[in-house]
């Protein structure tokens, strides 16, 4: 995933009361699918289905949940801006549901996929796959982001950073409801930026609203990216980030994510590309982190964050150099079933 500079985390601001008392409740695996037109790899049924079909598990499923989210617009604007990165419109984030729910593709593909794989009759009241959906970050620097009724939004304006917030969650909402899925369920939102930056004001509102409906606010935070209290933000599930797979750093930095996750009841992110595929070195930090999570009595919920359609590269591979961690992985994601 992409980063931005992050601040040192400060473990003393966490409160003892667990900040994401959901998680694990939505998802026990969740993936993060990457959603965008440009995408080369984009989500059909198939796509979705080598997510879902897993012979080796007991489970109905490998994964239970499904985060669709993405980085950068077509135009070349962020979902989450920064310094270097500019901040995307209204237009922009509309373009993004439009893809999300593109015919065949991304959340209708999911839903054909998940169909199939239950058989799933209209009256059938079996667990459905959850899907949390992207919250674009509302740029403050952008003084001309859109209108709401009439109403042209300046998003210095927190008030006005929180109306554009709602009105995209409301866009998603009519979209979901035109669609009508039955074997997938709306469980929440992500937002998509990975540290607080300049939000920390409307967070908690945009949570305590999603609330009310009773859809979740999920966090994927980078390592050591927050200083201010982790329960004022207003998230409902949150995962760490450990960031072992792509930095060097030591293989502690595992174990330190594992204390944090079950000491606040966080989920953890478990993170791969396609670099296990032709790397030694990226297999054996793969490997590494699957050997720390396995040592955990009781597994926490993960977010598997896989460059964009490694999982399915990797579970297709018939090279046997790759076996070991492939089947490290399968095994440890049905265990955290």
């Amino acid at each position: 995933m992409i980063r931005l500079v992050a601040l040192a985390i400060c473990l003393g601001c966490l409160t003892s009361a667990a900040a994401s008392s959901l998680v694990g409740e939505n998802a026990h695996n969740l993936i993060l699918f990457y959603s965008g037109k440009s995408r080369p790899m984009r989500i059909t049924p198939a796509v979705a289905a080598a997510y879902l079909t897993n012979p080796t598990c007991e489970s109905e499923t490998l994964f239970d949940a499904v985060l669709f989210t993405e980085i950068k617009s077509p135009s070349g604007a962020y979902y989450w801006p920064g310094p270097e990165r500019r901040g995307t419109t209204q237009d922009e984030w509309r373009d993004f549901a439009d893809s999300l729910f593109a015919p065949g593709f991304n959340i209708p593909a999911l839903e054909s996929a998940a169909g199939k794989k239950f058989e799933m009759p209209l009256n059938r009241s079996a667990k459905k796959i959850s899907v949390y959906i992207s919250i674009p970050v509302p740029d403050s620097r952008l003084r001309d982001w859109g209108s709401i009724d009439g109403k042209r939004l300046d998003l210095s304006s927190d008030k006005d950073r929180i109306a554009a917030v709602m009105w995209y969650v409301s866009e998603i909402d009519r979209r979901w409801k035109s669609l009508s899925p039955k074997a997938i369920t709306l469980a929440g939102y992500y937002w998509n930026a990975e540290s607080v930056d300049d939000a920390a004001k409307i967070m908690p509102i945009i949570g305590r609203t999603l609330a009310a409906r009773k859809l979740s606010f999920v966090w994927i935070p980078f390592w050591q990216s927050h200083r201010i209290p982790i329960n004022n933000l207003g998230f409902s599930e949150i995962y760490i980030q450990p960031n072992y797979y792509e930095y060097d750093v030591p293989v502690t930095r595992i174990s330190d994510a594992v204390q944090m996750a079950s000491r606040y009841d966080f989920g953890i992110e478990l993170e791969f590309d396609d670099g296990v595929l032709k790397d030694p070195m990226k297999r054996k930090k793969l490997t590494d982190t699957l050997n720390e999570l396995r040592q955990i009595n009781k597994a926490p919920a993960i977010a598997v964050y896989d460059g964009a359609g490694a999982f399915v590269r990797l579970v297709g591979s018939k090279n046997p150099e790759v076996d070991e961690v492939k089947n490290k992985l399968i095994n440890f994601l049905c265990r955290t079933r």
